[in-house]
């Protein structure tokens, strides 16, 4: 996901303020604000509304679901902000942008999760679960980051900075892995790097991965 970048300088206040360089903003009462290192900002419910008037759907989506995947953002603080400021102009704005998205996806546990889950179902491939707990027979208990449990395929985002940091995480992943392959799961293996640059080769392997299963399901159905 790519984060938003502005160079504009904005402030929100009861009163009208001209200041050079700065787009002010009346409010009719006060914003929810929260403090950032000593310095009274909007809160991040309140920003996504006041910013909607100034971006498109499409990226104020993807604004919305990183702050939700990376808990910047929560979900009720910002309906809860929505009711309270129903006349505001950004309100059916985020309002279209949150019946645009698939939510289930704040529920993930990084930004670089959900852009994986979003890029597939975007491109075509069935909605997928998220977090499928898989308890194999020898009572080894496995959680999947995104998955089609009746088709037995995981697709799993890695981040380099753990396996980097700690040899014991790198070798829990492979021992896992090879369980859950063991089991009859085909795993496949993602990084951001790849669901941000190499779009077309990630959507291509899990959609070859996903025909494949499906093929080999019907002619088990049809044997």
């Amino acid at each position: 996901m790519q984060n938003y970048k502005c160079a504009l300088t904005e402030i929100s206040a009861p009163g009208f303020r001209r200041i050079p360089g700065v787009f002010s903003h009346h409010s009719r009462r006060a914003p929810d604000q929260t403090v950032l290192r000593l310095v009274p900002v909007t809160s991040a419910a309140r920003t996504i509304i006041d910013v909607a008037t100034q971006v498109g759907t499409a990226l104020l989506g993807r604004w919305i679901e990183t702050w939700l995947s990376t808990k910047v953002l929560a979900l009720s603080d910002l309906e809860a902000q929505m009711s309270e400021i129903k006349g505001h102009a950004g309100v059916p704005l985020v309002q279209l942008a949150l019946s645009a998205r698939t939510l289930v996806h704040s529920a993930t546990d990084s930004a670089a999760e959900a852009a994986l889950g979003l890029l597939l179902e975007a491109n075509g491939l069935p909605p997928l679960t998220l977090h499928h707990i898989v308890t194999l027979p020898k009572g080894l208990v496995f959680e999947l980051d995104w998955s089609y449990p009746e088709l037995m395929i995981a697709f799993e985002m890695d981040g380099y900075g753990v396996h980097l940091r700690s040899l014991d995480a790198f070798e829990h992943d492979r021992y896992r892995r090879n369980e859950l392959e063991i089991a009859g799961w085909k795993i496949l293996n993602f990084t951001k790097r790849q669901v941000d640059r190499r779009q077309r080769t990630v959507i291509d392997q899990a959609r070859r991965a996903v025909d494949g299963r499906t093929t080999m399901s019907a002619q088990a159905a049809n044997d």
